[in-house]
């Protein structure tokens, strides 16, 4: 993920202005499924709470990571 994270914010720093803000919206309006920010639908009740908490990290941390250094 590292890498993936390295190229796309390399690859994104050459776009102009408008492609940015673009993609900034898209990425803050992106629905990371039912049950991982605790609303919607019912939640899967084969998921562990532990399971369902990692889940939910690692959705916020997609989310932000383009500010990540």
């Amino acid at each position: 993920m590292k890498f993936r994270n390295s190229e796309t914010k390399s690859l994104l720093s050459e776009e102009s202005d408008e492609v940015k803000e673009e993609v900034r919206v898209k990425r803050d309006a992106m629905d990371f499924g039912p049950g991982l920010d605790g609303e919607g639908e019912e939640e899967d009740a084969s998921i562990s709470l532990e399971e369902r908490e990692r889940e939910k990290k690692t959705a916020e941390l997609q989310r932000y990571a383009h500010l990540l250094p």
